[in-house]
C-alpha cells in the first residue's frame, strides 16, 4: 500500500515535472499555444452542444414543479459528466501531433539522445500504427464510459460508482495519451503499451490524475495534453531501461 501510494506520487511529480520543463523552454511554446486555441475552441463547442441538448430535454418536462426541478438537476449533471467524456478524446486527437514532438523535444533535453533523422516510409509506417492504436483505445474506451455511465444510474449508490469509477477512466485513458507519445516513437504495440500501464499502474494513474484534473478546469484544461506529453516522456525515461525501450 506505502510502495503504490509512493508510485503514485511519483506520478503525479513527474508532470509537475513535465509542466516546469514546458514553461522553461520557449522553444516548445508555440507547440503549447496552437493545441491551447484549438482545444479552447473545442471545450465551448461541447459545452454549447451539451447545453442546447438540456434545453431540448427540459422542454419535454413539465413547466413547474418538483418533478422538473428534480429532473432538471439530473440533467445538468447528467450533461456535465457526458460534455466531460466526450471533450477528452478530442482533446487528445487535437493534442496528438503536437504531443509527439513535445515527447521527443523532452526526451531529448533529458537524455542527449538525438532524434533520428526524417523518412517517409517511417512516417508513413507510424501513422498507421497510430491510428489503429487510437482507433482500438477509443472503442475500448467508449464501451467503459458507457459502463460507467448506466452505473451511475443505480438507485442510492449509483453517483458514489459514477464519480469513483468515472476519476479512475479518466486518470486511466488520460495517462494512456500522455504515455502514448512516447511509447509509439519507441515503436511499442498497443498489448505492451497497456501491459506498461498494468504494470506500472500507481505512477501511471498518478501521471493520468493530474492530466485528467487539468482537463476539468475551463481555460487550463487546454494546456493538459501538452502537459501530459511532457511529464509521459519524463516517466517513461525514468521507468523504462535504455535497453528496453525499442
Amino acid at each position: 500500500m506505502v510502495r503504490s501510494v509512493a508510485s503514485f506520487g511519483s506520478g503525479v511529480a513527474h508532470a509537475l515535472r513535465g509542466a516546469r520543463v514546458l514553461l522553461g523552454t520557449p522553444r516548445l511554446w508555440p507547440l503549447v499555444i496552437v493545441p491551447f486555441v484549438l482545444t479552447l475552441l473545442a471545450f465551448v463547442g461541447v459545452l454549447a452542444a451539451a447545453f442546447a441538448l438540456r434545453d431540448r430535454w427540459l422542454e419535454l418536462l413539465p413547466s413547474s414543479g418538483a418533478l422538473r426541478a428534480i429532473f432538471g438537476v439530473l440533467a445538468h449533471l447528467a450533461l456535465l459528466v457526458v460534455a466531460y467524456f466526450a471533450f477528452l478524446p478530442l482533446a487528445s486527437l487535437i493534442a496528438a501531433p503536437f504531443n509527439e514532438t513535445i515527447a521527443e523535444s523532452v526526451e531529448q533535453l533529458v537524455t542527449g539522445r538525438e532524434p533520428p533523422r526524417f523518412s517517409l516510409p517511417r512516417l508513413l509506417r507510424d501513422l498507421g500504427r497510430a491510428l489503429v492504436h487510437e482507433l482500438r483505445k477509443l472503442v475500448r474506451y467508449l464501451l467503459l464510459a458507457l459502463a460507467v455511465l448506466l452505473a451511475s444510474l443505480i438507485p442510492a449508490i449509483g453517483p458514489v460508482v459514477g464519480i469513483v469509477g468515472g476519476g479512475y477512466l479518466a486518470a486511466r485513458f488520460a495517462a494512456y495519451d500522455a504515455l502514448d507519445a512516447t511509447l509509439s516513437r519507441w515503436g511499442w504495440t498497443y498489448s505492451r503499451k497497456t501491459a506498461f500501464i498494468r504494470g506500472r499502474r500507481a505512477a501511471c494513474l498518478g501521471l493520468g490524475a493530474v492530466v485528467a484534473g487539468l482537463l476539468v478546469v475551463p481555460f487550463v484544461n487546454a494546456v493538459a495534453m501538452p502537459v501530459g506529453a511532457a511529464g509521459g516522456a519524463l516517466l517513461a525515461v525514468t521507468l523504462v531501461g535504455e535497453a528496453e525501450r525499442n
